[in-house]
């Protein structure tokens, strides 16, 4: 019994190869041929119409976050107006942490503007994004945080 099922086994996998084995890829056809180039021609226009996009976020971006930077440029003034008016003992303290605050928007301003070419759009847009985003986050919630400190 069990040399028949082995047979049965072995006969199996011999006649689907013989079968797989025996197939051949025939030519393609003029409509297939020009079937592949509309398919073609469509990626690379999908491809266009995505760099012209993200040209147009970049730009929205761009101009988003240079708000954001020049808003923080005036805060960390009205900030460092606010400590000349206090005169309190803690002015060196809050003076370090202002500096350090400004050279962190000078730093975002840089990076903005460093990003500002095409060939830098199009590597790691996304993660640019994120990590700039996250920054003036981190910044704008610093900035908050110091005057909320100053007037406690």
């Amino acid at each position: 019994m069990k040399k028949i099922i082995y047979s049965l086994v072995i006969a199996t996998i011999l006649i689907a190869g013989i079968e797989f084995t025996g197939c051949q890829t025939r030519p393609q056809s003029t409509e297939e041929i020009a079937a592949q180039a509309k398919i073609d021609s469509a990626k690379q226009d999908l491809l266009e119409a995505q760099q012209t996009a993200t040209t147009e976020e970049w730009e929205a971006f761009k101009t988003e976050s240079e708000i954001k930077i020049r808003i923080n440029e005036l805060s960390i003034a009205d900030l460092k107006d606010r400590m000349f008016e206090s005169g309190k003992k803690d002015d060196v303290l809050y003076a370090e942490n202002i500096n350090k605050l400004e050279k962190q928007n000078e730093a975002l301003k840089a990076r903005i503007k460093n990003h500002d070419n095409a060939e830098n759009r199009k590597v790691k847009w996304e993660t640019f994004k994120s990590e700039f985003n996250h920054d003036m986050d981190e910044l704008g919630k610093a900035l908050k945080d110091l005057t909320v400190k100053n007037t406690k």
